[in-house]
């Protein structure tokens, strides 16, 4: 399978590592948008962030796409309509930063 992980800092690469050799590997630390996705067209999965928007547009220029993985809580930079229509599966980390937000929000009556 095809790989394309969009947002990737070069310390992240190290959490995908273990699926070299198995897939085709593409790193791109910019975001996703029309003009990335017209270059990567037959990529099977997507890991993204929240900066990268997947609307209608950028996510009817891939033909063979089976799932977009956000490496965030939230997913409303992603067109789940579209997504639905292609069948594209979509996930998410539910629990990403629920203990730093909760630590945030302790430390900030502690340095007042």
């Amino acid at each position: 399978m095809k790989i394309v992980i969009f947002q990737i800092e070069p310390w992240g690469r190290q959490a995908f590592e273990g699926l070299e050799g198995e897939h085709e590997l593409v790193y791109e630390s910019g975001q996703m948008n029309a003009t990335m996705a017209a270059r990567y067209v037959d990529a099977d999965i997507i890991p993204t962030f929240i900066h990268s928007k997947l609307d209608g547009d950028v996510l009817r220029k891939f033909f063979k796409l089976k799932l977009i993985a956000t490496r965030s809580t939230g997913f409303d930079h992603i067109e789940l309509d579209t997504c639905a229509e292609k069948d594209i599966k979509v996930a998410n980390a539910p629990t990403y930063g629920d203990n730093t937000v909760a630590e945030h929000v302790f430390a900030l009556p502690l340095a007042a």
